[in-house]
């Protein structure tokens, strides 16, 4: 049935209810991005979908003695007969179709091989076989399996269930250009304020905010909104589903559907996450609190042990950098520049592993721009290079991925430093 529940009718209704979050979820539903930073694509799948594909996928370029396969190119629609160089590619879709029961030519090359080369599993290549960036949209005619494709898949072969997670882990947070990096951190704040769980409705509405709303500020909508009575907090979400009902608000009708607010699709998305994270060395659903996200402890194959050191050592590593080289952390605020980890800390294997890379020698104070090269790079440029002050940051692909950065333009450190960083880098690469 349909109604007409407009922004201001909202507004009325979320200030009669005494919480803290109440303007920031005003504002939020204002906005054509209140859903946050895309994650994911539309479809549901699990790490065993993806361990699925990626098997087939190898016993095709094995059976055929291919290094890569050619998909197709034009949906069914259009096109719905397969050339003769796309017939083991169908072959492909029909073998995992068997085993997951509801895979297509269209849905694998448009959903799940995009998202699968963002992990990092998979390469996509041109026409002209040149491979794509994973973050780009561009034109896919072949594939294979990358690296750490194969020690994902070979891991699960082998029923080596942490290191499946600890690369699945890694997978995610490529895919998630960082974002899980950053949820790890905003988890432990949680933790130390003996906030043990989350729920799907709380990080739909306050976590997945995190990369651009301060911690303390999502830290206190939380502490607020878990403080209110179930009725409450059941009312606040009723309130937002009514009003981000594109079916049956006729405020959205004959709106471009970037103008519409859904509830379903937003917390969809949630919801897949949860899912993913499952599986991972970092968070656990259920672990806690039925349904809900935590940390995922020593005991239950994951990396924490000591949230609070974590913690504590995180915050001191950041504020080390900045003494160290000689930075006033007022000066650059707001002028576009992030911290960085140069070997990424999903690379550990351990807490202490974990606590060995989250050292200030492992940081550098990049520009955004920069910062997103290598995130869309799925974070692959670990290894340092010098030209002078200039620095470079080098994956190991043949030929190497580079981003190149101007010393005080693109990265800032102080220059008496530079061996250290050298050093370091060094003898990280050699421990990981």
């Amino acid at each position: 049935m349909s109604y007409s529940f407009t922004l201001s009718d909202l507004e009325k209704e979320l200030k009669m209810i005494p919480f803290a979050g109440t303007d920031y979820l005003i504002d939020r539903l204002k906005r054509d991005d209140y859903r946050g930073k895309h994650l994911s694509q539309h479809n549901r799948y699990t790490k065993d979908d993806i361990f699925i594909i990626l098997d087939e996928i190898d016993k095709i370029l094995n059976k055929y003695n291919l290094q890569v396969l050619q998909i197709r190119t034009t949906d069914m629609s259009k096109r719905p007969s397969n050339t003769p160089d796309e017939l083991q590619y169908a072959e492909l879709t029909s073998n995992i179709a068997k085993k997951m029961d509801r895979t297509t030519q269209d849905s694998l090359r448009k959903n799940h091989l995009v998202d699968m080369a963002r992990m990092g599993f998979v390469n996509r290549f041109n026409n002209k076989g040149k491979l794509n960036n994973p973050h780009i949209r561009s034109n896919t005619k072949y594939i294979n399996i990358t690296e750490l494709g194969y020690k994902f898949l070979n891991n699960i072969r082998e029923n080596k269930i942490f290191d499946a997670a600890r690369f699945w882990s890694l997978a995610l947070d490529n895919l998630h250009c960082g974002f899980d990096t950053k949820l790890l951190k905003f988890m432990l704040l949680l933790d130390t304020n003996k906030i043990k769980s989350i729920s799907e409705i709380e990080f739909m509405l306050f976590v997945t905010e995190i990369d651009k709303v301060k911690f303390n500020d999502v830290l206190e909508y939380i502490k607020s909104f878990k403080k209110l009575s179930r009725f409450q907090r059941e009312k606040i979400v009723e309130i937002i589903k009514k009003y981000a009902n594109p079916k049956n608000n006729d405020i959205f009708k004959g709106l471009d559907k970037t103008k519409k607010r859904d509830f379903h699709n937003w917390i969809n998305e949630t919801q897949q996450l949860f899912m993913l994270f499952d599986f991972g060395i970092l968070f656990s659903v259920g672990e806690i609190n039925k349904d809900e996200l935590s940390l995922r402890s020593k005991q239950n194959n994951g990396i924490v042990k000591n949230p609070v050191k974590l913690l504590n050592r995180s915050n001191k590593t950041k504020d080390e950098y900045f003494i160290n080289h000689k930075i006033d952390k007022n000066t650059i605020k707001g002028k576009g520049y992030e911290l960085h980890h140069i070997v990424p800390l999903l690379l550990a294997k351990t807490e202490e592993e974990f606590l060995e890379l989250d050292r200030w020698e492992n940081l550098i104070l990049i520009d955004a721009h920069s910062h997103s090269i290598i995130s869309q790079n799925c974070s692959k440029n670990i290894k340092l290079d010098f030209n002078d002050y200039d620095m470079n940051f080098i994956d190991f692909s043949i030929p190497p991925h580079i981003v190149k950065c101007l010393y005080d333009k693109n990265v800032k450190y102080l220059k008496s430093l530079k061996e250290v960083l050298e050093k370091i880098n060094e003898m990280l690469l050699n421990s990981i």
